[in-house]
């Protein structure tokens, strides 16, 4: 009987402090245009002798979400040696400032493809705030790698409000960025943050059931020793 006790408050003090962990929703569309009815025109991202820069943004709703991943309708040329950055910008009109997010970079497939990126840190994206997302690269051919685009062109949607695009071709950096007409395939993905999950026995407690586990741990030992006596 006490050891069945004792497993009993072993469980209940895990229990108690996993049940503190976040709980947060299933992912969610934040905003894109998926599914592309075609792949009727492209943007470089990645070029040959210039440097060529695509910005997508969109204004978050009034709730915040946690940033699970981005989707972007991508091909790289065979035979082609490019590279790839993608980043989240703040900025009200245009990206500025300092990155906030850097994004992995997977291999990019030789024909359309969705490819995911994630985070390499976590971010919440901030309720009634406007965020782009900017992909350049290089590369040592002519439109090493290109964000495909349908045609006509299919407004991004979601739980956020298209902020429009932004495309550069001289190498300017986010300064030169000029209004685009070209909406380019993509999906950004998040998830809520519900908070702490219901604890089954107040956190207060945990020093109590610990205490309570290590006498019972006592008791049973003192007890197989007086009876090895």
């Amino acid at each position: 009987m006490c050891a069945g006790l004792l497993r009993l408050m072993q469980v209940a003090t895990v229990v108690a402090i996993v049940g503190a962990a976040e709980v947060r929703a299933g992912s969610t569309l934040i905003i894109g245009n998926y599914p592309a009815p075609n792949d009727g025109t492209l943007s470089a991202v990645a070029s040959h002798g210039v440097g060529v820069s695509k910005a997508v943004g969109f204004t978050m709703p009034g709730t915040s979400y946690h940033l699970d991943s981005i989707t972007l309708r991508l091909m790289e040329q065979v035979g082609s040696t490019s590279s790839l950055t993608v980043e989240l910008f703040g900025g009200t009109t245009t990206p500025s400032g300092s990155p906030l997010v850097v994004f992995n970079t997977p291999a990019i497939p030789n024909i359309a493809s969705d490819v995911a990126f994630t985070p390499l840190t976590s971010f919440t994206l901030q309720s009634n705030t406007t965020y782009w997302i900017d992909v350049t690269g290089t590369s040592d051919v002519l439109n090493g790698i290109v964000w495909y685009a349908s045609l006509p062109g299919v407004i991004p949607t979601g739980i956020a409000a298209s902020a429009g695009a932004r495309f550069d071709s001289t190498g300017g950096g986010l300064s030169a960025l000029s209004p685009s007409t070209v909406l380019n395939t993509y999906a950004v993905n998040g998830s809520l943050d519900l908070g702490p999950s219901v604890v089954p026995e107040p956190i207060s407690l945990i020093p109590a059931a610990t205490a309570a586990v290590a006498g019972l741990s006592v008791f049973g030992w003192r007890r197989r020793r007086s009876r090895s006596r």
